[in-house]
C-alpha cells in the first residue's frame, strides 16, 4: 500500500476519489495534507490531519504526493 499526501487543503474532493478508488481494492494510506499556511497546521479536513509545510517531504521521502 503506497502511503498518499495531498498538496494544498484547497480541493479535499480528491478525498472521495482516493476512498472510491481504495474501496475496491486499499491501494492507499492518506495521511494527510500539506500546506505552507500554518495556521491550517494539526487542524484536520473531512478527517485528514495538515501534516505541516511542504518541507514536510523532505523528512518523509518514501510517499506519493498529489498537487
Amino acid at each position: 500500500m503506497e502511503d498518499l499526501i495531498i498538496i494544498g487543503v484547497g480541493f479535499p474532493d480528491i478525498i472521495q476519489t482516493v476512498e472510491d478508488i481504495n474501496s475496491d481494492k486499499k491501494q492507499f494510506n492518506l495521511l494527510g495534507f500539506l500546506d505552507d499556511k500554518t495556521d491550517l497546521h494539526k487542524q484536520k479536513i473531512l478527517n485528514y490531519p495538515v501534516l505541516g509545510s511542504l518541507n514536510w517531504v523532505e523528512k518523509n521521502q518514501n510517499v506519493t504526493i498529489i498537487n
